[in-house]
């Protein structure tokens, strides 16, 4: 949230922050605060609920030489309530960590303290007060096992050839074109993140293989750094320099050292990555698990897009 709720100017007030300056928008000089747990508004039922439509599609196995085999797939897509076609709605693509389905991170309900609340309550809450521009989420699956570099390139392949030009000729959204070409041209209303494994893909496809497509990457409690996100980003060449890269871990996790670690890197390797500006580092009280990662979803959205 903005720090000084009902205290802001009329102007901060209806700001969409889209620029940061050393943590404070440089539009209207509103400061940037970072939720360390949610406040209960967001695990209220909502009464405008969005809806989710789970989407089939067929994919070659791109990392193979032999393209023949078609990789049967399912993708879980936010719609928020009052969808309207004449809107144009950002995209943000989310991945789970290992084994986990598509419907984990938008429906499954994983918190003691608000039994029932799934994701897709959380982001529901999140359009309702008005947190975040109505925006599209599409949830895909993981594969077993820790990161693979073929795996980053099958689902990077995927996202950019079949499912967002699908999504993009399905729903509304900033892309004129539903094709690769067209998503790129509107490159910073769409984001793709993930948690775990899932943000080590991240990583890899939002800096290194569809880095032509995200100008938004969210990264929460990564185990590595892909050395080829970071070669990536150490050439210098700032013409997909991102909108915002946000990372992000529980204090008391695996991964949190990690996580920082490999945030210094990328900052000291990439001199178009700027704290404050349009790169974020951010921990919340938790552990490696679903309520860490919906905290820190949270935060991300205040500067995603």
């Amino acid at each position: 949230m903005l720090l000084g709720a009902g205290r802001q100017t009329s102007k901060q007030e209806s700001c969409s922050h889209e620029s940061w300056k050393s943590g404070v928008c440089a539009d209207c000089g509103a400061e940037l605060g970072f939720y360390d747990e949610l406040p209960d508004k967001y695990f209220a039922p909502c009464v405008h609920s969005g809806e989710l439509v789970d989407i089939k599609y067929e994919t070659p196995f791109y990392y193979s030489s032999n393209r023949k085999p078609v990789n049967q797939r399912t993708a879980q897509v936010y719609i928020p309530y009052g969808y309207d076609p004449e809107t144009k709605y950002d995209v943000m693509i989310l991945m789970p960590g290992n084994i986990w389905e598509r419907h984990v991170w938008l429906n499954y309900a994983d918190n003691k303290d608000h039994p029932g609340i799934k994701g897709r309550d959380i982001i529901d809450n999140l359009h309702y007060y008005g947190d975040i521009a109505p925006t599209i989420f599409v949830a895909i699956g993981s594969w077993d096992g820790g990161y693979v570099d073929r795996w980053a390139f099958q689902l990077a392949s995927e996202i950019k050839y079949v499912l967002l030009p699908m999504i993009c000729a399905k729903y509304s959204t900033y892309a004129e074109e539903a094709t690769p070409e067209g998503i790129e041209a509107a490159r910073d209303h769409f984001g793709v993140g993930g948690c775990s494994n899932g943000g080590v893909y991240a990583y890899d496809i939002g800096l290194n293989y569809d880095k032509e497509l995200f100008g938004n990457v969210m990264v929460l409690s990564p185990k590595l750094l892909p050395i080829d996100a970071l070669n990536e980003v150490s050439r210098g060449d700032n013409t997909y320099e991102v909108h915002m890269l946000y990372i992000g871990a529980g204090n008391r996790e695996g991964n949190t050292k990690e996580s920082k670690e490999e945030y210094d890197q990328l900052l000291e390797a990439c001199p178009w990555l700027e704290e404050g500006r349009n790169t974020f580092y951010n921990t919340v009280t938790g552990v490696h698990n679903w309520q860490t990662w919906r905290t820190q979803l949270v935060n991300a959205m205040k500067v995603l897009f």
